[in-house]
C-alpha cells in the first residue's frame, strides 16, 4: 500500500517505484552500492527530516556511468533515518 502522500493527486493506480529502502545513517557506501547495481549515472536527492547536506551526499556517492536517473529520498520512518531509493513517475500519469 501506498502511503497518501506518495501517491500522485488525481490517480488512484499511480504508484511510485520503490525497489529498496537502505538506512541513511553516515553509510554512503551502502546507499552507492544499491543505487550502481541498479544502473544509476546521476540521482536527485530530496530530504524531508533528515540532517544531510544533499551535496556532500551527491559527492560521497561517486556514481558514474550509469544509464538510469534515480532519487534518493532521505527521511525518518518510525522514527529512524532511511534512504528511499525510487524513481520519479512520468509526467503523463
Amino acid at each position: 500500500m501506498v502511503p497518501p502522500a506518495l501517491r500522485r493527486a488525481g490517480t488512484a493506480t499511480a504508484r511510485p517505484t520503490i525497489p529498496r529502502s537502505a538506512p541513511s545513517s553516515g553509510q554512503p557506501t551502502r546507499k552507492a552500492r544499491e543505487l550502481r547495481t541498479r544502473g544509476a549515472g546521476s540521482v536527485e536527492i530530496k530530504k524531508r527530516g533528515a540532517d544531510i547536506n544533499p551535496d556532500d551526499l551527491r559527492k560521497s556517492l561517486k556514481l558514474g556511468g550509469g544509464d538510469e536517473q534515480l532519487t534518493v529520498i532521505a527521511t525518518r520512518v518510525d522514527g529512524r533515518h532511511r534512504a528511499i531509493i525510487c524513481r520519479r513517475l512520468a509526467k503523463n500519469l
